[in-house]
């Protein structure tokens, strides 16, 4: 008799959790299918709930996969969504500096960052900082009474700092925008869309040069 119950039980809360998936599955179908331009320069599929004031709901793809994972965006986090039927929807709507909110600033800004995000390499800034890691590793060590000889974790954890300090990357200069026309101020917003991530990839990049250079210097040191 226990066990009838049990397998009753049993069989009624599958059903329910089996309802309660095909139900979701329903739901989602009925979701808009968008593409979100996102203010980082990244595309995603997403399955779109609602739009709130301050940001929006939805199922976003995991990868190429056809599994879809609850994901809320910020409204400053994206620029629009568009669909085969629809056209650009924005989200944005903040200003750039010293410019009134207008999608082809905006775009060429996202699109600048873009182009850096998935193009631009820091190799030199790798390399400086791997001839700078390497020469403060070197100095620090050399014949067994450097100022950091004492231990390895400090050169460690200093270096990538150090050689940020050492190869820095020039701040983005734009021209009076007053004296600009149109064709001038898109190409203005773009320059510094693609600087702004230069920056932060160069500066990635010199911190991972000294980090390699310094333990480079100590393996060299060790071989004597």
């Amino acid at each position: 008799m226990k066990k009838n119950i049990t397998k009753t039980l049993l069989t009624f809360l599958l059903m329910f959790f089996l309802l309660i998936l095909v139900n979701a599955q329903d739901e989602k179908k009925e979701f808009k299918n968008v593409t979100l331009y996102l203010l980082s320069g990244d595309t995603v599929e997403y399955k779109l709930s609602e739009i709130k004031e301050d940001h929006i709901n939805g199922y976003r793809r995991i990868k190429n996969k056809d599994v879809w994972k609850f994901k809320a965006y910020p409204n400053l986090d994206v620029l629009y969504y568009n669909s085969k039927s629809l056209n650009k929807n924005w989200i944005y709507k903040q200003s750039l500096e010293g410019l009134e909110f207008t999608p082809k600033f905006v775009e060429k800004y996202v699109l600048g960052k873009k182009m850096a995000k998935y193009n631009y390499k820091p190799k030199k800034y790798f390399f400086l900082g791997l001839l700078s890691g390497f020469s403060i590793g070197s100095i620090s060590s050399f014949s067994n009474r450097g100022f950091f000889n004492t231990s390895r974790a400090p050169i460690l954890i200093a270096a990538p700092v150090l050689t940020t300090f050492i190869v820095r990357t020039k701040s983005f200069k734009s021209k009076d925008k007053s004296e600009m026309n149109n064709k001038e101020l898109l190409e203005n917003e773009y320059e510094k869309g693609y600087h702004s991530v230069k920056k932060t990839k160069n500066y990635i990049g010199s911190s991972a040069g000294g980090f390699a250079g310094v333990v480079l210097s100590i393996l060299l040191n060790n071989l004597r």
